[in-house]
C-alpha cells in the first residue's frame, strides 16, 4: 500500500493493464425475453487480435455456451435469447479471444432471461 504517496523500499506492487476486452451489454438488471433479438456490445484493443468468439451462461458463469465468432472490430451483433422455459436471473455474456484465450471480458453483473 503507499503512504505519503511513496513506495517503501522492497514493497510489491502491481500495474493493471487495461482489458483487453470490454462488454458494455447487456449489462446487469437488464430483462430480456426469450427468442428476442439483443444486443451484444463490445470494444476490444489490439492485443485482442483479429477474432473472439462469444458465449452466454444462465447459471452464473458455471456453465458456457458457443454463440458464435466474430471479427473483433465489429464491436457488436444482434443475438436471438434462447427461449427458455423458466425465468434465469443469473446470466452473463463472455467474449474470448481467439489468440488468447486469456484475454476474455464479461458483462457487468447479471441479467435476466425470462420465459414467454
Amino acid at each position: 500500500y503507499l503512504k505519503n504517496n511513496f513506495l517503501k523500499k522492497n514493497e510489491i506492487f502491481t500495474i493493471n493493464k487495461q482489458s483487453a476486452i470490454v462488454v458494455s451489454k447487456p449489462t446487469s438488471g437488464d430483462k430480456i425475453k426469450g427468442k428476442k433479438g439483443v444486443y451484444i456490445s463490445w470494444t476490444t484493443n489490439n492485443d485482442a487480435g483479429q477474432e473472439v468468439d462469444i458465449y452466454y451462461s444462465l447459471d452464473e458463469g458455471t456453465k458456457w455456451t458457443f454463440i458464435k465468432t466474430l471479427p473483433a472490430s465489429t464491436g457488436n451483433m444482434i443475438w436471438k435469447v434462447p427461449d427458455v422455459e423458466k425465468s434465469y436471473p443469473k446470466c452473463k455474456v463472455k467474449i474470448v479471444s481467439k489468440k488468447d484465450k486469456s484475454l476474455l471480458g464479461y458483462s457487468r453483473g447479471f441479467f435476466t432471461i425470462r420465459s414467454n
